[in-house]
């Protein structure tokens, strides 16, 4: 999916509706109860039934209800971002706490195709991008870099996530808007069973009526804070791609030639995951509800030659927890959720008896990110003498 399904801004305001919600689902239960042993309650037993009704009343208005024309417009937009070839200005603003990062970028897009040259901002100079199985960069005069090799291509993987979040997620209309001039319907997704300690996260989408682009998003983190919003302008739709315009897998293949890939995606490949860096793919007891198995992978932390950690990830169809498993490596710090990700996310470290380093990100609170390290294992083998050979693991992502 394009950057557009991103995120971000921080305000007490967003909050107000679900904490109205519980107050309010409170001072109804004690009336009713107090109500049930007034003189006038003659009858406990029928006053307990009438409290018990109106409260199961109360419940059903103002809990989230799903709105099958929102969920309509997700599938609509899906469907356009995955097969419209278009140009757009990018603007995205993300939060770190108090502090906001503004940038501005050209976008292109086609099936199974994207390119991102940022003009302005902490990242002007860099070009991103993907094209079928790969991801790569470049910053500024540098030379081109491999960023990431995935299994499933993003458009597979956007659609196997977003039959989990249908599971774990509702979506409403709410009042019709405009961006940029151009009409739009706005669709809230959240979460339909709200985690422990947990507002959010949750999304708003402005939906352009005439091409199903989403052309503003605003993402709001698992405090209910908004923590980034991006934007697409002077959209351009186009009829078919002008050679120029990507990056070939080809010129991907001979790039990851020269230089390792930062992260690589092998899906459900556990074994080759463990043979890659010496150190199995994470094992995670208790996940949070709604949460399943997404991906094992490799990633580097640094320019070695050889990934320096292994890698699992879960998700709920719209939230990403990602744990990782780095050897012999000694945290300074240990368990101490950090601010991380645009201020989306937290991150919590552990450390394992067997010289292993867990790293557990995802948008959630710490003390659930700490709940799943504590029931985290990790196998630690030697890893292989020699690196898969670029030729074995391009076929064997296949």
């Amino acid at each position: 999916m394009s950057p557009r399904f991103s995120p971000t801004s921080s305000s007490r305001a967003f909050s107000t509706p679900t904490l109205f919600v519980a107050s309010t689902v409170v001072m109804t239960a004690a009336f009713l109860l107090r109500e049930a042993r007034s003189p006038e309650a003659t009858n406990e037993n029928a006053a307990a039934k009438i409290s018990s009704t109106r409260l199961n009343t109360l419940l059903e208005k103002t809990r989230f209800v799903s709105d099958a024309r929102a969920l309509r417009l997700l599938e609509r937009t899906l469907r356009a971002d995955n097969v419209l070839i278009y140009n757009a200005d990018y603007t995205t603003t993300a939060s770190f706490g108090e502090r906001r990062m503004t940038s501005k970028a050209h976008l292109q897009r086609a099936p199974k195709r994207l390119n991102i040259r940022y003009l302005s901002g902490a990242r002007e100079g860099l070009e991103l991008g993907f094209n079928e199985r790969w991801f790569w960069r470049r910053d500024g005069e540098k030379p081109m870099q491999a960023y990431v090799e995935v299994a499933l291509r993003p458009d597979e993987m956007v659609q196997r996530r977003f039959q989990i979040m249908r599971i774990n997620y509702g979506a409403r209309l709410l009042k019709p808007a405009i961006s940029n001039a151009r009409p739009c319907d706005v669709v809230e997704v959240r979460r339909l069973q709200p985690l422990e300690g947990a507002i959010g996260p949750w999304k708003r989408l402005w939906i352009d009526r005439q091409t199903g682009l989403t052309l503003r998003t605003d993402s709001y983190n698992h405090q209910g804070k908004l923590v980034m919003r991006s934007q697409l302008s002077n959209l351009e739709i186009q009829r078919e791609v002008r050679p120029p315009d990507f990056v070939t897998p080809a010129r991907m293949v001979s790039v990851a030639q020269q230089k390792p890939w930062m992260y690589e995606e092998m899906n459900a490949d556990w074994a080759r995951v463990e043979k890659t860096t010496g150190v199995a793919p994470p094992k995670v007891v208790q996940l949070p509800p709604g949460f399943a198995f997404d991906s094992v992978g490799s990633h580097r932390f640094d320019s070695q030659s050889a990934p320096t950690a292994a890698l699992t990830r879960f998700t709920d169809g719209l939230n990403v927890i990602t744990v990782f498993a780095l050897k012999y490596q000694k945290s300074a710090q240990k368990n101490v959720p950090t601010s991380c990700d645009f201020g989306m996310g937290t991150m919590v470290m552990h450390e394992l008896p067997n010289g292993i380093s867990l790293l557990a990100v995802g948008d959630l609170p710490a003390p659930m990110l700490q709940k799943m390290l504590a029931t985290t294992t990790v196998a630690v083998t030697n890893p292989s003498s020699a690196p898969l050979s670029r030729e074995t693991a391009t076929t064997s992502t296949r």
